[in-house]
Parts: C-alpha cells; sequence; structure tokens
C-alpha cells in the first residue's frame, strides 16, 4: 500500500488509521515473539471499516471477523480465545471514536475523544449494536455498558479542536495494544 500523507489542517482518515492499527499488530507480533514487554494475546483491534460494514453487512463481516480471529490464533472449532476488541468508528464521516468490547466480561463501552467517560446515546447504541451482534455470533451473553476503569486517564481532546479525534483514537489503540493503560496521561 502507498502512505497516505497528511498536510495542515487535514484530518485522519480510514487509510491512516488503518496504517496505525497495522503498524501496531506488526509490533505486537514482532514484541511477543521476540518475549519483549507482555502484550495481551487475547485481545484485537479491528479496521476502521470493520463497524461501518457491521451496520450494512452484519452477516459478512461476522464471517470476515471468524476468519481473522482463526488467522491469529484466537478462535478453534472447540474456543473463542478473544477477550478484547476495540472497534475504531467514523461517526457520519465527521468525527472519530474507539468501541472497546470485553468480551471476557460481558460489557463494552464507546470512548469519545471529546469525554471519554460519557458516551452519547448514539455512540451507546452503535456500541451495543456491535457488542451484541458479535456476542450472539459466539454464543455469549448479551454485553452491558461499563466504563472500563482506565476511562478516567485517557487523554481527552479539547472542544475547540475539531480536526484532531482520529489522533486520540490511535493514541487510543496505542495505548491499549501495550498494555499502558495504568498510566496516568496528559491530553
Amino acid at each position: 500500500r502507498y502512505l497516505v500523507f497528511i498536510k495542515g489542517n487535514e484530518w485522519l482518515i480510514d487509510d491512516h488509521i488503518e496504517i496505525v492499527r497495522n503498524l501496531l499488530l506488526n509490533r505486537k507480533i514482532l514484541r511477543s515473539s521476540l518475549g519483549g514487554q507482555r502484550i495481551s494475546t487475547t485481545s484485537i483491534c479491528m479496521n476502521s471499516f470493520f463497524a461501518r460494514k457491521m451496520l450494512d453487512d452484519p452477516a459478512h463481516v461476522l464471517d470476515w471477523l471468524r476468519h481473522t480471529l482463526y488467522r491469529h490464533d484466537l478462535l478453534f472449532d472447540h474456543a473463542l480465545l478473544l477477550e478484547e476488541l476495540c472497534v475504531p468508528v467514523n461517526l457520519t464521516n465527521t468525527h472519530w471514536i474507539m468501541v472497546f468490547i470485553d468480551l471476557k466480561h460481558g460489557t463494552f463501552f464507546p470512548i469519545n475523544p471529546y469525554h471519554p467517560t460519557a458516551p452519547t446515546d448514539q455512540e451507546q447504541q452503535l456500541g451495543y449494536r456491535i457488542a451484541v451482534a458479535i456476542a450472539d455470533e459466539f454464543g455469549l451473553r448479551k454485553p452491558v455498558m461499563r466504563s472500563p476503569d482506565y476511562c478516567q486517564r485517557l487523554p481527552a481532546q479539547k472542544p475547540s479542536d475539531y480536526i484532531h479525534c482520529g489522533v486520540y483514537v490511535c493514541l487510543y489503540m496505542v495505548i491499549y495494544v501495550f498494555g499502558s493503560l495504568s498510566k496516568h496521561y496528559v491530553g
């Protein structure tokens, strides 16, 4: 793939989010194979098109998810090893959020960079639809919305900042993948 550059006051698009996700995925594989910092092997960040396609064609996307999980050794005929899922979501092509789904504990939480601890009704409904579809696909209990403990420590986007929500979602992916959610961050 080609690199996509941003200039000046442009915002991140799907391609940028996908580049960061792939870099994280490759780094995650590399670090775990080298015995470096412990990184969760039971979690995965989905691509930037997952949520949109989940709403348009859930059967196709859930089939694709199954293949992805098989490929990452997170799904076997007898067991689902996936415990956590991060889903970047572009709301109406104007604002990025992250939906965190904890399959192990049956919870989900949409994280909006403007207010990480207080999702809107629209964000809650979207997170619920995605989490329920995944839970139903794998025979898991219906998820409930619960804020992860670390949400209070995530950096928040300033209300006057209209273009960096994608940067914050990428930062949330980095924090999540490298297991640093227990640290405090300054936005």
